[in-house]
């Protein structure tokens, strides 16, 4: 908890606060940089920087979604 007030203290705003999360968890600084991430910040895809390719961006989303589906119906059968 310490940690994270200190934290808190040096990342006052916002913009910040994502800023350094984004370096910190993913080793980058572009924006726009996209991830689609699950509980606990698990990966869904390949985090993917800006393109101008709609195919190409479609594609990542379809990706993360077909992940999402598959980790859901894990969880369900371990649930079960």
């Amino acid at each position: 908890m310490v940690q994270f007030k200190i934290w808190w203290k040096v990342n006052k705003k916002i913009g910040q606060q994502s800023a350094d999360y984004q370096i910190t968890q993913y080793f980058n600084k572009i924006q726009p940089f996209h991830v689609l991430t699950h509980a606990y910040d698990t990966l869904l895809a390949a985090p993917k920087d800006f393109e101008l390719d709609e195919d190409s961006f479609i594609s990542f989303l379809e990706s993360g979604v077909r992940t999402y589906i598959k980790s859901s119906k894990k969880e369900l059968k371990t649930v079960s």
